[in-house]
């Protein structure tokens, strides 16, 4: 069962967390799937945000196309993977289409492809992944397909999710979930569904309910699933957030319910430790032992919290993630042992442009290499290219497997703006560093959403009337896009973070 996530601590990693993310940013299950579409992190760039109302042409730098080849020496490479993309005339990706190199036959085959549409805010309401079958020359739908509706605020109510029926050559309904939001907006219930084809309906399975603390900080999300002898809603699971006084996440943690003692069995929790500018810089794991638990030897203590996993993370003066390492719990030794460790270079646009990854060698007592990727940038910061390499034992060096170069094209684009609304806002310092000033003069409150330039939201703000400040220390330094909604119109802005 697909637990979302709820509490997320606060840095450019994401972490283990039962609790939804922030209104609007239910992705988490689409997201799961796109591993197996494909191993690279940009194969599926986004586009900048637009809102409704009135039309303007604006220019803008779309990913074309990504290449790769493969090297069995540093002068002998193939061709290896190509993906275009397609794009509608408000720059949304409504295809992005992979193929791989035939070199027997030298020429490209289709190999799968992400179809998408979009409503008139940008918001995604169909997506599907299709593979190509060879043989009869057509797309069939091997991977998934999803449809999503959303409120008047742009936050998802409904994800469908359907499954490809080889017999008849179509989607076939599987799940799907519902989504309600509070009145400040947080999103405060999902409700699952299983289709049942015998039937012709959907039959409810499961369902979260969340709350809140007065600072709007999700605190509870409590699990349900619906037993259709009793007719009712019985408690499943638990998840509790704990914050520090910053507002920081510190700790959070997960409930079985036991129905015959009608009481909360703890099951797992995370606790996390932040700096002075609030990054995260260790996350520890813990499982509850028990007398039926196998974490410790008969000799120690029981009904208590184990560690089972450590991560320890280090940033720059500019808030970059340059190191990353991860422990486990050894129970004979009683200490923590290595086990992967990753570190990063970022250039002064804060582009990460170096990562080296490593596994515990425990017979060495040291590290080893694993991977290496190295990254350039063109002139407006996009991905230019990237390298790839493994590390060769015997040799004891890394060597190049993979490269891979990014083509763009500048797009005119319909960037659709409410310009009297527009007149209201105003955000200032641009660029900036440590905090932004919206300035809104109007009488409605409204709500802000920080994109980075993947198209990802980052971020959410309530807007009141007035001068609005928002501290962004912690964004890396880039491109954002913030979208603004209101009942008086809508706008998107782009801010540097310097």
């Amino acid at each position: 069962m697909f637990i979302p996530a709820i509490g997320i601590a606060q840095s450019e990693t994401q972490y283990k967390s039962v609790f939804p993310r922030q209104s609007g940013d239910l992705n988490g299950i689409d997201k799961r799937f796109k591993t197996l579409f494909t191993k690279h992190e940009n194969m599926f760039p986004k586009s900048p945000e637009r809102t409704t109302l009135k039309e303007t042409q604006e220019n803008f730098i779309l990913l074309d196309s990504v290449y790769y080849y493969e090297f069995s020496s540093l002068s002998d490479s193939l061709p290896y993977i190509k993906s275009n993309f397609v794009y509608d005339d408000f720059g949304n990706q409504t295809l992005h289409t992979r193929y791989f190199w035939n070199a027997q036959n030298q020429k490209w085959v289709k190999n799968v492809k992400e179809e998408s549409t979009f409503d008139a805010d940008g918001n995604i309401t169909s997506q599907g992944i299709y593979g190509w079958d060879e043989s009869f020359s057509q797309w069939s739908g091997i991977f998934y397909f999803y449809e999503a509706t959303y409120d008047e605020e742009g936050n998802k109510t409904s994800h469908t999710s359907y499954s490809w029926d080889n017999n008849v050559d179509q989607w076939i309904r599987d799940w799907k979930e519902e989504y309600a939001y509070d009145g400040d907006g947080n999103f405060s219930l999902f409700t699952s569904y299983f289709w049942y084809p015998e039937e012709n309906q959907w039959y409810v399975d499961y369902k979260g309910e969340i709350a809140y603390n007065e600072n709007g900080k999700q605190t509870i999300l409590l699990g349900y699933y619906w037993n259709y002898v009793a007719g009712s809603w019985v408690f499943e699971w638990k998840g509790e957030s704990l914050y520090d006084a910053n507002g920081n996440v510190s700790a959070n943690a997960y409930y079985n319910w036991d129905a015959g003692d009608e009481v909360w069995i703890e099951d797992s929790k995370s606790e996390y430790t932040y700096d002075g500018s609030g990054n995260v810089i260790r996350v520890i794991d813990y499982e509850w032992e028990t007398a039926s638990g196998k974490l410790q030897p008969e000799s120690k203590a029981i009904n208590q919290w184990v560690g089972i996993s450590r991560e320890d993370f280090t940033f720059d003066p500019n808030g970059n993630l340059i190191m990353q390492v991860a422990y486990t719990w050894d129970i004979i030794s009683g200490q923590w042992i290595g086990d992967t460790k990753s570190e990063s270079e970022f250039d002064a646009n804060g582009n990460e442009t170096l990562i080296i990854g490593y596994n515990w060698n425990i017979a060495e007592s040291d590290w080893i290499g694993s991977g290496k990727t190295e990254s350039t940038y063109n002139d407006d910061g996009f991905a230019a290219s990237y390298s790839y390499y493994l590390w060769d034992i015997t040799g004891n060096r890394f060597e190049l497997i993979e490269k891979g170069y990014y083509y763009y094209s500048s797009v005119s684009i319909t960037n659709m703006n409410d310009l009297p609304f527009r007149e209201m806002v105003r955000i200032y310092p641009n660029p900036a560093r440590e905090v932004l000033i919206l300035e809104l003069t109007d009488n409605h409150m409204a709500v802000g959403r920080i994109y980075d330039s993947n198209g990802s939201m980052i971020k959410s703000l309530n807007i009141n009337p007035g001068v609005n400040t928002f501290e962004i220390r912690n964004l890396a330094p880039g491109i954002y896009y913030i979208k603004i909604l209101s009942p008086s119109g809508n706008d998107v802005r782009k801010i540097i973070k310097q």
